[in-house]
This record gives structure tokens, C-alpha cells and sequence, in this order.
């Protein structure tokens, strides 16, 4: 019923925000159907890696409903308004390859698992706080210059530069 219909979505939209601002990097593993609410879910995520059985389809305009693209339109500033049309328009199914070639993930492997804790791995070794920093500058919800002047005054920044210049 249309109560519980606004119940799931009001709850989607509560997991979706609560991805967005998790303080942690955020990596999706697709293999397989990547679909509607679950391609939504995928772009909450910082990356999105693949394998070649991955497929990507918005065919919610064939049910009657309109097609999620992800928090703040994410998928039009990934792909831009052509593409997305295109995909929301004719529910077309997106291939592996064509994913990958068009943004829609950012790495295309063989081994899903595999690379993806190599990538978190790597990840990890590196401070959070300057991950976090990072993100948020290149999501544009924090000011560039702002957070440029923070880190170059920080202590964390003179003990690195410290440990650089002296081959520590």
C-alpha cells in the first residue's frame, strides 16, 4: 500500500544518507545484476569495482516508476544527462566493459575480492582524517582552500614533511 511504499523509500533514502557520511572509505564489489535500488545503493559508495559478469540496468521507467539516480543526481554528474537519459529512457541493460568504459565503475578486474582488499588494504595504511578531509574536498561539501590551510599548519603535515626531508 502507498503507507508502506513512503515507509521503504523514506528507509532507502535513510541507508543511503547514512553510506554517504559513513567516516570510512566505502568500496562496492558488483558481480552479477546491479539493478534499480541496488545501482543507487553502489553509488553511495566512494568506488565501485567490477568483474565481467557485472550488468547495470535502470528499468524502473518500464514498471511506471521514476528511475533513482543516486544521492544528489550522482549518476548524472558520473555519466552526464545524455547517458543517463539513455539509460533511464530505454532500460537498457549496461554491460561489464561498457560500465567501466563510461565511469559507471571505476575498476574493471578479474579477481573481484582480491582487489578490492588490496585497495582497502593500501587504503588503510594512510590516515583517516586526511582520507575523510580529502573526500569530502573532492565531493565539494568541504571548502578546498579551507582544508588546504588546515592540513599545511597541522602537526601531521610538519612530522611528514619533517620525516621527508630527512629520509625518514
Amino acid at each position: 500500500n502507498r503507507y508502506q511504499m513512503g515507509m521503504f523509500l523514506s528507509l532507502a533514502q535513510r541507508v543511503y544518507h547514512k553510506l554517504l557520511h559513513l567516516p570510512k572509505i566505502v568500496i562496492s564489489c558488483i558481480s552479477g545484476y546491479c539493478i534499480g535500488g541496488g545501482l543507487e545503493l553502489a553509488l553511495c559508495c566512494d568506488f565501485r569495482i567490477i568483474d565481467k559478469t557485472a550488468k547495470f540496468q535502470l528499468p524502473e521507467v518500464s514498471r511506471g516508476l521514476i528511475a533513482p539516480l543516486g544521492p544528489k543526481n550522482k549518476l548524472i554528474s558520473l555519466l552526464g544527462q545524455g547517458r543517463v537519459k539513455e539509460m533511464v529512457f530505454t532500460g537498457r541493460m549496461i554491460e561489464a566493459s561498457e560500465a567501466y568504459a563510461i565511469g559507471l565503475a571505476d575498476f574493471l578486474v578479474p579477481a573481484l575480492e582480491t582487489f578490492a582488499f588490496e585497495k582497502a588494504h593500501h587504503i588503510e595504511q594512510q590516515d583517516l582524517e586526511i582520507l575523510l578531509l580529502n573526500k569530502h574536498v573532492i565531493e565539494g561539501s568541504v571548502n578546498r582552500k579551507k582544508a588546504m590551510l588546515k592540513t599545511l599548519f597541522s602537526e601531521k603535515f610538519k612530522k611528514k614533511l619533517d620525516e621527508f626531508t630527512h629520509g625518514v
